[in-house]
C-alpha cells in the first residue's frame, strides 16, 4: 500500500481560496480545516464582545 504525499498550502493560497468560498476555513501550519457554521445571533455577540475589549 503506498501513502500518498500530503501538500501544504501556502498563506496566500489559502486566503486566495477563502475569497471564493462560501464556508470559512480554519489554516494551521499549512493544513485546511473547514470550520462550523455560527448563526447571525451568535456572530453578532462575538462581535459586541469584540468591540468592548
Amino acid at each position: 500500500m503506498a501513502l500518498h504525499a500530503h501538500s501544504y498550502l501556502t498563506e496566500a493560497e489559502y486566503l486566495h481560496g477563502e475569497q471564493f468560498s462560501d464556508i470559512k476555513h480554519e489554516y494551521i501550519y499549512g493544513d485546511v480545516y473547514a470550520m462550523a457554521g455560527a448563526s447571525r445571533n451568535h456572530e453578532r455577540l462575538s462581535g459586541n464582545i469584540y468591540s468592548h475589549t
